[in-house]
């Protein structure tokens, strides 16, 4: 008669300190989408637009103070595509008016200010949320 002795060994898993007062929120969709519809109310001079692009890397101020654009290079056109595409799927979700052009790696992204009753409005909070938001 054989008799097989069994060990097992129990390792404890850690998990990492989490930093004094850190306040961790999930983020919901339909939370960001609140926010974000709330914002797009608050219409913004061309002035105050410009005062809060340094906040904004790699955003300019285009068509007459209307948009907002970005070029941003990636690797490959691939990538370039699936950013576009998230951008632009992202834009439509929140209503906001958003073209962008793929050509080669590079992805340029236009925000344009929202229309009322035919006339293309100013800028807004929530465009510049969203710009920051995507990157």
């Amino acid at each position: 008669m054989t008799r097989m002795k069994s060990v097992a060994s129990v390792t404890p898993t850690l998990q990492p300190a989490q930093p004094a007062g850190w306040v961790t929120q999930k983020l919901k969709a339909e939370r960001v989408q609140e926010e974000l519809a709330a914002l797009m109310a608050v219409r913004l001079t061309r002035r105050q637009v410009a005062d809060r692009l340094p906040l904004l890397p790699g955003w300019r101020l285009a068509g007459e103070g209307r948009e907002l654009e970005q070029v941003r290079d990636f690797g490959t056109h691939a990538v370039a595509s699936l950013y576009g595409s998230f951008v632009s799927g992202f834009a439509d979700s929140v209503g906001i008016s958003a073209a962008v052009e793929v050509v080669g790696p590079q992805a340029l992204v236009r925000l344009y200010a929202t229309r009322s009753r035919g006339r293309v409005g100013a800028l807004s909070e929530g465009i510049l949320g969203f710009a920051k938001l995507v990157g």
